[in-house]
């Protein structure tokens, strides 16, 4: 089951996790930037939501923080959500399509908006929705 997403991190699934990973390590950015081998401002980017990390990018900044395997598995699950959702791919891609009109709907299942558009979820919310649509298609007769 995936990690359920608090009030800080409604804008910034990602972003936020990691940032607090970073800070709590006692690391800035610039120091996070050298453990990890990249530029300083890929680091920014990928804190404030302006870039998305791999989900080895994840796992190498987690080991870099001291962040658990848990911990850093439950973001590479709201990358993979986020992913295919983005790529139109899935079931639970499916089921945004046709819930996009409804955006409280899509809040009350546990999704959130994201800063460029589009949806993310946690595991939990997508099996939610997958099984809210196999329901309703199951009443439909489809």
């Amino acid at each position: 089951m995936g990690a359920k997403f608090n009030s800080n991190e409604a804008r910034n699934p990602i972003g936020v996790p990691l940032r607090a990973w970073r800070i709590r390590a006692g690391l800035e950015g610039q120091g996070l930037a050298e453990l990890l081998r990249c530029h300083p401002s890929k680091v920014s980017r990928i804190e404030h939501g302006h870039a998305v990390p791999t989900a080895t990018e994840v796992r190498h900044w987690a080991t870099k923080c001291g962040v658990d395997d848990v911990d850093a598995e439950a973001i590479v699950d709201r990358l993979f959500n986020a992913r295919e959702i983005l790529k139109g791919e899935g079931p639970v891609a499916a089921g945004i399509d046709r819930l996009r009109p409804y955006p409280a709907v899509m809040r009350d299942l546990g999704f959130i908006q994201l800063p460029a558009g589009g949806w993310a979820c946690d595991e939990a919310a997508a099996e939610k929705l997958v099984e809210l649509l196999y329901d309703y298609e199951q009443r439909l007769g489809y």
